[in-house]
């Protein structure tokens, strides 16, 4: 039996029963991926994150729109993540599935900072409005949610409170690939001091809706709502800004807020978004270094080993 699911996955049933009801689960396999990034730790090559999933050229939308590309992204690699192999800093980007990728530029932006600070890309994918400015972040203070409730009610401080993998996730998923009932995050940072430039800065994944979801989901009714911010003023709930979310797997991605809040925060949406980690902080503009790269070599690596955590 062979299947070609919604989704272009192609499954073979070998063996198949005949004259009988058969139940045919989808294999969980993606026909696509975006690029992937690992760098050497000292002792192999370690998982950094996708990216540039802002940048599918033609990607369609429920309505036949295309979505313009962001071919531009910047990705963190965290403190401690990479050593030096011989003298040299080796990155390794992989495609593993049916996608192609053209990398025109690729360069290394230095930071030296001290511990207690976070510095980031500013970094998002946003479906509208202002794209990320790529300028990277520095937070030396960081102020994390004194409350934390899901859309039942639910305390889930201990998911946001570090990154580790223990997400919020108290939501019904739909039939949809990325889809899920509409919920929401609702925060509160209590008394924050007087500081210009807020921005809230938010670790996680997202489980990403293809096309083909969007259209299908569109054709049942069901429009995606993308993460919105909003703050409770008076009472009522009202909307701050699009927050954008991290497109894909594991990072870290920052959301510039038009003022200091004033009154606890709720994110709502709709996607099969994952936050693992919250905070708030003030930002100023950091410096870095940057390194070129000195030489790259294009060749078949095959897949990655899979570890689930």
């Amino acid at each position: 039996l062979r299947v070609r699911w919604p989704d272009n996955v192609i499954q073979a049933e070998i063996n198949v029963p005949t004259g009988t009801p058969y139940k045919l689960v989808e294999t969980n396999r993606k026909g696509t991926s975006c690029p992937v990034l690992s760098v050497w730790d000292g002792e192999k090559f370690a998982f950094v994150t996708d990216f540039l999933g802002a940048g599918a050229l033609g990607e369609c939308g429920p309505d036949g729109s295309v979505r313009p590309p962001r071919g531009e992204e910047s990705v963190l690699i965290g403190p401690g993540r990479m050593r030096p192999k011989n003298g040299e800093l080796i990155l390794k980007i992989a495609e593993p599935m049916d996608e192609v990728l053209y990398l025109d530029h690729l360069r290394l932006a230095v930071i030296d900072h001290p511990p207690t600070t976070v510095v980031l890309p500013d970094e998002r994918f946003v479906f509208s409005g202002p794209q990320p400015t790529q300028k990277l972040l520095s937070f030396a203070s960081q102020h994390r949610p004194i409350k934390a409730v899901d859309h039942t009610g639910k305390d889930v401080m201990s998911a946001i409170i570090k990154t580790d993998r223990q997400a919020v996730d108290n939501f019904k998923t739909r039939s949809w690939l990325g889809y899920a009932e509409e919920h929401t995050l609702t925060l509160d940072f209590g008394s924050l001091p007087k500081a210009d430039r807020w921005h809230l800065v938010l670790s996680g994944w997202t489980e990403y809706p293809y096309p083909e979801s969007m259209y299908a989901a569109t054709t049942a009714g069901i429009a995606l709502l993308p993460p919105v911010l909003e703050q409770l003023t008076n009472g009522k709930w009202e909307k701050v800004c699009d927050l954008g979310f991290p497109a894909g797997l594991p990072r870290t991605m920052t959301s510039p807020l038009p003022a200091s809040p004033t009154g606890p925060l709720r994110i709502r949406t709709n996607m099969q978004v994952y936050w693992d980690e919250i905070f708030i902080a003030p930002a100023v503009d950091a410096e870095s270094v940057t390194l070129d790269v000195k030489r790259a070599d294009l060749a078949a690596r095959g897949f990655m080993e899979e570890i689930q955590h």
